[in-house]
């Protein structure tokens, strides 16, 4: 099975569903994926990490009947992770 989607940049990508593949951005909040928990995250519920915590599992059966956050409520959201930073200091 093949899925086809158009990114950020208006290209259209169209992949087969069995290959694994990982996107560099996640495809809800647009920022770039960092980790492994963003792969897994991705290939259980097509988002980052912190998108699968904050939209897919409190929405899980609208998740999965195709939901997706929109409009004002989805650019604050973006807003908020941008200002976080993106290391930890130990």
């Amino acid at each position: 099975m093949t899925k086809t989607f158009k990114t950020r940049f208006d290209v259209c990508v169209t992949l087969d569903e069995c290959s694994g593949y990982v996107p560099l951005d996640c495809p809800v909040c647009e920022l770039t994926m960092r980790d492994a928990n963003d792969a897994n995250a991705y290939r259980t519920h097509m988002c980052c990490a912190e998108c699968k915590m904050m939209w897919a599992e409190p929405n899980s059966e609208a998740w999965q009947a195709g939901w997706r956050p929109e409009g004002e409520q989805l650019n604050n959201y973006k807003i908020k992770l941008r200002q976080q930073p993106t290391y930890l200091l130990i």
